[in-house]
């Protein structure tokens, strides 16, 4: 009897174990079916969760990380913008920085003689005087020179012209003088970017004398180009004739509106040569250049976009 009663216990208490489970399950279900909005955790604010409290701790050192590296970024900038505004013309106390230009040492007749490069592409009449005067050996720079400022070079191109000046001249001969050297000091800003020279197509030494060949008169340098027209080509020398390139460019302009039919062929003859030789250098030009210039003789050379 007392096996039946254990047995019996043993029943009684394995139903009410599974009952108790049935009950909890039923609790779990009931729970699971409550609404979201309902549920204690949905009604606790995102920034009480312990993980999302650390996510946002790591967004705001972030934040703060990126700020610091922008002011350091700002600082360094505000840094090298001074270092920079340091180097400014001498010429003004406004804000352009100074053209600084590499020196090249080469062997030039035996000897090593220093050059001025380009630190840029364009016209630089400024470097190919200068170039020409140390060649000539009227400019000496120190052997341990590296680079060379504009304004250095300008200073350089102001004291060979003066010592240009003619000692035994009459007195209007010296004040003409004085007048072309006050001219000639007026344009040097001009040689750092480019000259305004007029050429003429009959001649590799031809131009329109203005203010600007001055200082290479007052220099000696001869100034050449290329852009000639052929002489055998009789169209085009009717059409060009002795004109320079701003009269030719007027007279194009005046004769492709006008009535006359002749006028207007001469002008679209000329504004072809122009176009046909828009490189400013013709064969017809190289050879009066080799011809004209002689082997050892220094010379500034007026290209397209160039003086060398």
């Amino acid at each position: 009897m007392s096996d039946n009663l254990q047995v019996t216990n043993v029943v009684q208490s394995d139903e009410v174990q599974t009952k108790g489970d049935n009950d909890n399950q039923t609790e779990i279900n009931r729970f699971d079916e409550i609404p979201a909005a309902e549920s204690p955790a949905a009604e606790l604010p995102a920034a009480e969760s312990p993980k999302e409290g650390i996510e946002l701790e790591k967004e705001n050192l972030n934040k703060e990380a990126v700020t610091s590296d922008n002011i350091g970024d700002k600082n360094d900038k505000e840094n090298n913008s001074k270092k920079e505004s340091t180097v400014l013309s001498s010429d003004s106390g406004a804000t352009p920085a100074v053209n600084v230009y590499h020196i090249k040492w080469i062997k030039w007749n035996n000897e090593k003689t220093p050059i001025i490069t380009q630190n840029e592409n364009g016209p630089c009449p400024l470097i190919a005087l200068m170039n020409v005067l140390i060649l000539r050996g009227k400019v000496k720079l120190q052997q341990s020179a590296e680079l060379i400022t504009a304004n250095q070079l300008m200073e350089y191109l102001g004291s060979c012209i003066l010592e240009y000046v003619p000692k035994d001249a009459s007195n209007d001969m010296q004040r003409n003088y004085e007048q072309n050297m006050n001219d000639a000091m007026a344009i040097l800003p001009k040689l750092q970017t480019g000259l305004d020279v007029n050429v003429k197509f009959t001649g590799v030494q031809h131009f329109e004398y203005t203010s600007e060949c001055i200082v290479f008169d007052l220099l000696n340098i001869t100034l050449c180009h290329g852009w000639l027209y052929d002489p055998q080509n009789l169209e085009i020398v009717s059409a060009v004739g002795t004109h320079s390139y701003n009269q030719l460019v007027e007279k194009i302009i005046n004769g492709k509106s006008s009535g006359d039919p002749d006028v207007l062929q001469s002008a679209l003859v000329a504004e072809q040569f122009l176009e046909n030789t828009a490189g400013q250098l013709t064969y017809h030009g190289l050879c009066e250049i080799n011809s004209t210039i002689k082997d050892t003789q220094l010379i500034v050379f007026n290209g397209a976009i160039y003086f060398t």
